[in-house]
Parts: structure tokens; C-alpha cells; sequence
């Protein structure tokens, strides 16, 4: 009897993200302790979203910081805009610790993703400006056009259209361009 409401939460896990919600966008709680419990934010290796250590991210340009293998890929991928813009890649964001992501909705609500949720929380999305933040700019054109040929896309739902329009947010997909 001890472990039968484990097995109803587990079961309707939605209402512990529910509460999650709750929490954090009222009461500014974290959630993780919550989600992680019943297994919603495990992920990449093992981590939860937005909890990867150190020694899983590499280091790219202004200090930003991705998994080592989104890193490779965005090296490659501003080389190539650098050699095409002669300037370098703008960025404003990457990965995105936990508690950045629950920050971000307490300032924000709206703009990020459930904390928890983000692929900036797994190292492998970036926010990308000078150009690129705009739609229909040689910058913008340029990264729709080979982006994807360096495992990188702006996903279908922030493309201009989409259900959430977001030209500057761009995300590593590993297979992508292999």
C-alpha cells in the first residue's frame, strides 16, 4: 500500500510537470527535485536538462559554452559564416543551466521554455543575433540555406510561420549534414 500513490503519480506524470509549472512560475521553487523524481528530466547521458557538468560542455565563442559535440559543429558552422560575412557569428545564448531557465521565465514569462524542457539545457541550442535574429536578411538567408549542412536548424516552429517565430534560435542535430 506504501508505494500505491508513487505508482499513481508515475502514471499521470503531467500533473507533477502541472504542479512543477505552478511552482516555479508563483512561488519562483525550483522544480527539478520534483520532476526529476519521477523521471522527467533525465536525459543526454544520464543528466537532467540544464545540470550537465563541466567536463560534458566545450567552450565556443564569447565564453558560451554547448556539448562538446554541438561545439565541433558550431565551430565549423561560424567558420563557414565567417568566410561568407567575413565577420563573426553573433551569439547571445547557449547552454542554459537550470536555474538560468527558471530565471528566465520568472522575467520573461512566455519567452523560454518550461524549465527543464530547453535545448539550451542540454548544450545543443543556441540564440544567434547581428542579422540572423531577423527574418529575410542575407545573414538570415545565409543560415537557412547551409546551416543544416553543419548539423544545425531552426526548427520548424521558429521559422517564419511558425508557432512561435523565433528566427535567432537555432538547434544541433546530429544528424543533420552527416
Amino acid at each position: 500500500m506504501p508505494d500505491r500513490p508513487l505508482r499513481w503519480i508515475r502514471k499521470h506524470r503531467w500533473l507533477s510537470a502541472a504542479g512543477a509549472v505552478v511552482l516555479v512560475v508563483v512561488f519562483g521553487v525550483a522544480a527539478t527535485p520534483y520532476l526529476s523524481a519521477f523521471g522527467t528530466t533525465q536525459g543526454w547521458q544520464g543528466y537532467g536538462n540544464g545540470m550537465m557538468p563541466a567536463s560534458e560542455l566545450c567552450r565556443i565563442a564569447g565564453g558560451h559554452k554547448l556539448r562538446c559535440d554541438a561545439a565541433a559543429a558550431y565551430g565549423a558552422l561560424a567558420e563557414g559564416y565567417e568566410a561568407h560575412f567575413g565577420k563573426e557569428l553573433c551569439i547571445t545564448d547557449s547552454y542554459r543551466p537550470y536555474r538560468a531557465q527558471v530565471e528566465l521565465i520568472r522575467r520573461k514569462p512566455g519567452l523560454g521554455a518550461f524549465p527543464g524542457t530547453s535545448n539550451h539545457g542540454w548544450g545543443i541550442a543556441v540564440d544567434l543575433c547581428d542579422g540572423i535574429n531577423d527574418f529575410g536578411t542575407p545573414e538570415h538567408l545565409w543560415m537557412q540555406a547551409n546551416a543544416e549542412a553543419y548539423g544545425w536548424v531552426n526548427p520548424e516552429w521558429a521559422r517564419e510561420g511558425g508557432s512561435r517565430q523565433e528566427p535567432w534560435h537555432w538547434e544541433f542535430v546530429p544528424a543533420a549534414g552527416r
